[in-house]
């Protein structure tokens, strides 16, 4: 992750520290369905894989320019997030949890003009949060917390491919991405560390501005 992270930092560090010619900041939103991985997505009692799946968002801001690969590499940040429900034979299995990566991101456009296929890279924290659990109080009138909102973090990498087809001021972007499972440890809701990840197929648009 330093060697990465270090590399983004030189290209973007090398493309502001000159005059470059056709530079582009963009922004992407994309949204899709998720597909839960990693052992805290397997039955305890079974060991089998639980079904299940959710709604995932993608979000970047990125600048390139003819510098960069010949406005063929973007560099920027990304957040990616799902919400994942998954359930077995019975209701012991359930699970409710958020899966968020804030990261560094990397994409590199393999062709020009109006269709692009890409492949991109991310990597940062990952987050995982279980949801916040309340009950009304009819006395005060307000929710009181029965169980509060909890987090675990580890390392977050995320890898996509798709394509993007527009023109010069945004394009439509079709991706398929996928969180890799990492191992994630809540220790005041779990007795034992998991690994947690997800699958997401998304639609979105990329909004691009000239500088």
């Amino acid at each position: 992750m330093k060697k990465f992270l270090v590399g983004i930092l030189t290209v973007a560090a090398i493309a502001f520290s000159k005059e470059s010619k056709a530079q582009v900041i963009s922004a992407s939103g994309q949204f899709g369905w998720s597909s839960p991985t990693g052992t805290l997505f397997i039955d305890d009692a079974t060991d089998e894989k639980l079904s299940g799946g959710g709604l995932g968002v993608c979000a970047d801001v990125m600048y390139q320019s003819e510098d960069l690969l010949n406005n063929k590499l973007l560099v920027g940040v990304g957040y990616h997030s799902s919400v994942l429900i998954a359930v077995g034979d019975d209701i012991g299995s359930f699970r409710f949890y958020g899966l968020s990566n804030y990261a560094l991101k990397a994409q590199y456009n393999l062709l020009d003009g109006p269709f692009k296929p890409f492949g991109s890279l991310a990597m940062g924290v990952g987050v995982i949060s279980t949801p916040e659990t309340t009950s009304y109080n009819s006395t005060t009138g307000e929710n009181d917390v029965i169980i509060p909102a909890l987090y675990g973090y580890s390392f977050g990498l995320r890898p996509e491919f798709g394509f993007e087809a527009g023109g010069e001021n945004g394009a439509f972007i079709m991706s398929f991405g996928m969180q890799v499972p990492t191992s994630y440890n809540i220790k005041e809701f779990w007795e034992e560390p998991h690994t947690a990840g997800a699958w997401q197929i998304s639609l979105g648009y990329r909004y691009k501005y000239g500088l």
